[in-house]
C-alpha cells in the first residue's frame, strides 16, 4: 500500500539535480560569506585524480574480462539473488556483530573511550547526574568557577541544555562504568533495524545486502558510532520509528503494535533530537493518516502511533518542567534565547541567518559529505545521484526515506549553526538512505545502459574505488581522527594518581578568553550576548570593563549591554590575537595592553587547559574549578580542609603536558 504523494521518478530527478548542484558547485566560495572553503580546490583535485584511476581500472579490467573468464561470471550472483527473506536473520545478526566490533575498536583506539567534543562532554556530565538519580545538580554559590558552555545554570540548578534522551542512554553506561560502550551498541542496533527495514522492500537480495553492509561499514557511520554524540542514538530511534511506521502502513489490515513501536521510536527520537524526529515522523504520520482515510479501520494504527509518541514525549516534557520550569521550554532556548531556534533571524552570535546563508550551509554540508560518507577516491554522492537520476521506480520504503531526508535537509536549511564534527553531522540520519541509493546504483546504470561492457566497467570501478578507500584513504582518516582534540584527551585520573593528588581543590588554568566568558556569565549577561561581546570586542577592553563592573552592585541586563555596547564600535578593525595561542581572543590594532592584560596573555603563552573534560575525571575525589586568580580565595574558604593545587599545561618547545602545582592556601586567602 502506497502513501499519498510519495516521490515518483520526477521528484527523484529533482533530488538528483539538487545533489549535483549543491554537492559539486562551491557556491560557498562564489558568494562572499564566512563559510568559504579554502580546501575545495584540493578536494576537487583529489576527486579528479581518483576518478581517473577508478574509471581507468574499470575499463581495463572490463576489457580483460573478455579474455580472462575468471574475472567475470555472469550468473555468479543468481543463487545469492534467490535467497529470501534477505538479509536473512543470521546475516542480520552477523552484520550487526561485525559493526559492533568495528565501532568498539574505533571508540577505544581512535577516541580513547572518551567524550571529546563539547556536546559529547556536556551530555556525558548530564548522564552522571541521571545515573545518581537526579535531574540536575545543585548550583554553586560561586558559579563562575564551574560554569561551562552548553550547561544551564540557574539560581539553584545546573543541567545540560540538550534534550534528555541521549544522556539517559549514557546513564545506563554509567551504571556499568562504561558509557563509551553505549554508542557502539546503539550503532549495532541501528544496523539490525536497517536490515529489518530493508526486508520491507521488494529490491533484489544483492541490493539489500549491499545496502546493509554499506551502511554498517561506511566510515562516517563507523566513526560516529565510536563517539558519545547524540546523533547516533537519534538515528537508532528514527530507524525504529520508520520500521514500525512502514510495517503498519504497508500492511493490508491494522497492525497496531507495529504502529505503536514506531511511535515509541519517533517519540524517543524527539526526546533526543526534536528536529530529526519531526522530519521522519511527519511523512510517516501522513502515510498512516492516508491509510485511515481510505480504510477507517486503519485509524487505529494512527492512534496507536500517537500513543507511542506520547509516552517518551511526556517524559521529555516532565524533565523540562522540572528543569527549565516549563514543559515546552527547551534548555537550548533558556540558555541562548529564541535566536537558538530554527528560522531566519539573527543567530545567538548576532549574524543574520538568511535563506541565502541557509543554502550555503547545505552546499557546505553536501560537499563535505562527498568525502566523509564513504572516504572514496571518487565523490561519495555520485552513486546516489546515479540511482536518483536513472532508476525507473522506487519502493515505498525508499519513497518514504526520500521524503524524510528532504524534510531533514529543509529543516537544517533553516538552522543557523554549522554542525561539523567528523563530517556534516546534522545530515547523519540520511546515511541509511544514501547507503540504499548507493547499493542500487549499479543496477540503475544497467537499466539505462544495458551494454555489457558498461556494466562490467562500473562494477570493476566500484570494486577499485572501495579497495583504494579501504587501503589508503580510510587509514589516513583514522590517524586524523585519533589526533583530534588533544586537550580533551589528557589522562587526568592517571596524572592525579601519579602525583598523589586526591581530596584536593584543584584550580584549572584555562585561557584568558574562557575566563572572560565565565565572568560575563556570572554578571548576568546572557550567553548569546556574552558570545557576541567576546567575538566583537578587544579582549583587554573586556577585561577592563569587567574589572569595573565586578566592583559595583549587580546591574540589569540592559545596563550591562550599555556598558559593553560602545566597546563594539571598533569590531570591524578587530583581528585574532597576535599574542595569545587562543585564536578566539580579539585584539584591536594600535591599542595598548595594561599590565593585567599583559599578564593574562603571558599566562596563555605559558599554557592552559580546558575545564570541561577535566570535570569528567572519575577518581581522586578532587574538586576541579576554574582558576580566577585573586577570586580563588572565595572557593578556598568553601573547602577549608582540602589541599590546593593549580592544574595547568606546561609547554616546552613542541612538548606539552599537564602538571599539578601545589599552592599555598594562605597566599590565596591573603588576596581576598
Amino acid at each position: 500500500m502506497n502513501g499519498p504523494g510519495l516521490p515518483r521518478p520526477i521528484l527523484a530527478r529533482v533530488a538528483a539535480l539538487v545533489l549535483l548542484l549543491l554537492g559539486f558547485i562551491p557556491f560557498i566560495n562564489i558568494v562572499p560569506s564566512l563559510l568559504a572553503a579554502a580546501w575545495y580546490a584540493s578536494v576537487v583535485s583529489g576527486w579528479l585524480s581518483g576518478s581517473a584511476i577508478v574509471v581507468g581500472f574499470g575499463v581495463v579490467l572490463a576489457i580483460l574480462s573478455r579474455w580472462l573468464p575468471w574475472l567475470w561470471r555472469d550468473g555468479a550472483l543468481n543463487r545469492f539473488q534467490q535467497l529470501t527473506p534477505m538479509p536473512s536473520s543470521w546475516m542480520l545478526w552477523l552484520a550487526s556483530l561485525l559493526a559492533l566490533g568495528c565501532y568498539v575498536a574505533v571508540a577505544l583506539w581512535v577516541f580513547d573511550a572518551r567524550a571529546l567534543h563539547l556536546d559529547e562532554m556536556v551530555q556525558a556530565l548530564q548522564a552522571r547526574t541521571y545515573a545518581l538519580g537526579h535531574l540536575y545538580e545543585p548550583a554553586s554559590r560561586y558559579p563562575e568557577f564551574f560554569s561551562v558552555p552548553n550547561v544551564v545554570v540557574t539560581a539553584d540548578k545546573v543541567f545540560s541544555q540538550f534534550p534528555p534522551g541521549h544522556s539517559a542512554l549514557l546513564a545506563l553506561g554509567e551504571l556499568f562504568g562504561s558509557p563509551w560502550l553505549i554508542n557502539p551498541v546503539v550503532g549495532a542496533i541501528s544496523v539490525l533495524l536497517f536490515g529489518l527495514l530493508l526486508r520491507e522492500t521488494d529490491l533484489p537480495a544483492t541490493v539489500r545486502f549491499a545496502a546493509l553492509l554499506l551502511f554498517a561499514l561506511a566510515p562516517w557511520v563507523v566513526f560516529m558510532s565510536g563517539t558519545h554524540m547524540n546523533h547516533v542514538s537519534a538515528l537508532m530511534w528514527l530507524l525504529l520509528g520508520s520500521l514500525g511506521a512502514v510495517r503498519s502502513a504497508r500492511a493490508s489490515s491494522p497492525r497496531m503494535w507495529a504502529a505503536f513501536l514506531g511511535g515509541i521510536g519517533f517519540g524517543a527520537a524527539g526526546a533526543t533530537r526534536p528536529s530529526d524526529a519531526l522530519a521522519f515522523a511527519l511523512p510517516a504520520g501522513v502515510w498512516l493518516l492516508w491509510n485511515g482515510v481510505r480504510d477507517r479501520r486503519r485509524i487505529r494504527d494512527l492512534v496507536a502511533a500517537g500513543v507511542g509518541i506520547a509516552i517518551p514525549m511526556a517524559a521529555f516534557l516532565w524533565v523540562n518542567a522540572r528543569t527549565t520550569g516549563d514543559p515546552l521550554l527547551l534548555g537550548y532556548v533558556l540558555l541562548w534565547g529564541k535566536s537558538m531556534g530554527i528560522g531566519f533571524h539573527r543567530t545567538p552570535w548576532g549574524e543574520p541567518h538568511t535563506p541565502l546563508r541557509g543554502l550555503l550551509l547545505i552546499n557546505l554540508y553536501l560537499i563535505r559529505l562527498q568525502t566523509y560518507l564513504f572516504e572514496l577516491p571518487i565523490p561519495s554522492l555520485v552513486p546516489a545521484m546515479i540511482t536518483l537520476g536513472f532508476a525507473r521506480r522506487f519502493s515505498a520504503v525508499e519513497r518514504y526515506l526520500l521524503w524524510a531526508g528532504s524534510l531533514l535537509v529543509i529543516l537544517y536549511f533553516m538552522y543557523w549553526h554549522d554542525g561539523f564534527y567528523l563530517g556534516p553531522r546534522f545530515l547523519y540520519p540520511i546515511a541509511p538512505l544514501l547507503a540504499l541509493l548507493t547499493a542500487r546504483s549499479l543496477g540503475a546504470l544497467r537499466e539505462r545502459f544495458p551494454a555489457p561492457l558498461m556494466g562490467r566497467t562500473a562494477t570493476f570501478g566500484a570494486v577499485t574505488a572501495i579497495a583504494l578507500g579501504v587501503t589508503t584513504l580510510f587509514p589516513i582518516r583514522v590517524a586524523q581522527n585519533a589526533a583530534l582534540l588533544p586537550q580533551s584527551r589528557w589522562p587526568i585520573d592517571s596524572l592525579a594518581a601519579k602525583d598523589d593528588v586526591r581530596d584536593a581543590l584543584v584550580f584549572v588554568r584555562e585561557s584568558w578568553g574562557a575566563q572572560l566568558l565565565a565572568r560575563m556569565w556570572v554578571l548576568g549577561i546572557p550567553r548569546s550576548q556574552a558570545e557576541r561581546i567576546y567575538h566583537f570586542t578587544d579582549a583587554c577592553a573586556i577585561e577592563t570593563q569587567l574589572g569595573a563592573l565586578e566592583n559595583q552592585p549587580k546591574q540589569s541586563v540592559s545596563a550591562l549591554n550599555d556598558a559593553f555596547g560602545p566597546l563594539e564600535a571598533d569590531s570591524a578593525r578587530l583581528v585574532p590575537s597576535p599574542f595569545s595561542p587562543d585564536g578566539t581572543e580579539r585584539f584591536l590594532p594600535g591599542s595598548t595592553y595594561s599590565e593585567r592584560c599583559t599578564r593574562r596573555v603571558n599566562e596563555d603563552r605559558a599554557g592552559y587547559a580546558l575545564l570541561l573534560p577535566i570535570l569528567l575525571a572519575r577518581r581522586g575525589n578532587n574538586v576541579y574549578a576554574r582558576d580566577l586568580h585573586e577570586r580563588n580565595a572565595k572557593l578556598v574558604m568553601e573547602y577549608p580542609r582540602r589541599p590546593t593545587y593549580l592544574l595547568t599545561e606546561i609547554r616546552t618547545g613542541k612538548n606539552r603536558h599537564l602538571a599539578f602545582v601545589a599552592i599555598s592556601r594562605d597566599s590565596l586567602l591573603a588576596l581576598h
